[in-house]
């Protein structure tokens, strides 16, 4: 029932694309494992929902110590691992970084290590990104009172699979696109900033026109101010041109 796909493209397993190794997919321990009573003030890190639903792997102050960090090391995280929050905000993903502390996922994560040679980190992050992934994730996801998903469940999902090549060009469009975004979102806060400075040059007119006759000057004031603000010449050389001319 799997729609077609472009040519070169193929239908795989998590299993398959991950890494050849021990531990290549793994959930958190489980909270027993784990309470905040191991919890101490440095050592090994402990990876859960805040860094992966804010998209930044440096945040956080949970740790564990040596003895504990063996005990969960097979829960254990490595540079470039994919991370998956399972519970609440389902779906959300982070690929970690070269630099990141060594430590552990806490039970709300399911971390992958990829076959490189196969799948890029990148590519499967954003996939699970997708609109139509996360609704298909809030749709078989089952809990009482928030959703949750379980890596059976993410083990049996087909995803589509495209060659290396192709995914490095399909995540660098993407994030291009996203620069893209990110730049038009600040052309409307400067629009925006600049709207709400001109909303109060009204107000400051209006309510020199209430007080009386001050207020032609008020206006007079207040335009040549706007005026030399947007064109960011001083009124100096501005006379001066006048002038000369």
């Amino acid at each position: 029932e799997l729609p077609e796909l472009p040519k070169g493209w193929c239908w795989t397993r998590l299993d398959d694309i991950a890494a050849d190794e021990k531990n290549a997919i793994k959930a958190g321990p489980f909270g027993s494992s784990l309470k905040k009573s191991f919890y101490v003030e440095s050592g090994y890190k402990i990876y859960g929902q805040e860094q992966v639903i804010n998209g930044d792997p440096y945040i956080g102050d949970y740790y564990i110590d040596d003895e504990k960090y063996e005990s969960l090391k097979s829960c254990a995280v490595k540079p470039g691992d994919l991370l998956i929050s399972l519970v609440g905000t389902i779906g959300r993903t982070l690929v970690l970084p070269e630099d990141i502390q060594p430590g552990i996922i806490n039970p709300r994560l399911i971390k992958i290590t990829l076959d490189r040679n196969a799948i890029t980190p990148p590519f499967l992050q954003h996939y699970f990104r997708a609109p139509q992934v996360l609704e298909i994730f809030s749709r078989i996801s089952h809990g009482g009172t928030m959703e949750i998903l379980n890596m059976g469940t993410l083990k049996s999902l087909a995803y589509p699979l495209p060659p290396l090549a192709e995914q490095q060009e399909i995540v660098r469009q993407i994030e291009d696109a996203m620069t893209a975004v990110s730049g038009v979102e600040g052309d409307v806060t400067e629009s925006e900033s600049a709207l709400t400075q001109l909303d109060q040059s009204i107000l400051g007119c209006e309510a020199a026109y209430r007080d009386g006759e001050p207020w032609r000057q008020a206006l007079l004031a207040q335009l040549r101010t706007n005026r030399d603000a947007a064109t960011d010449k001083p009124k100096k050389k501005a006379r001066k041109k006048a002038v000369r001319k």
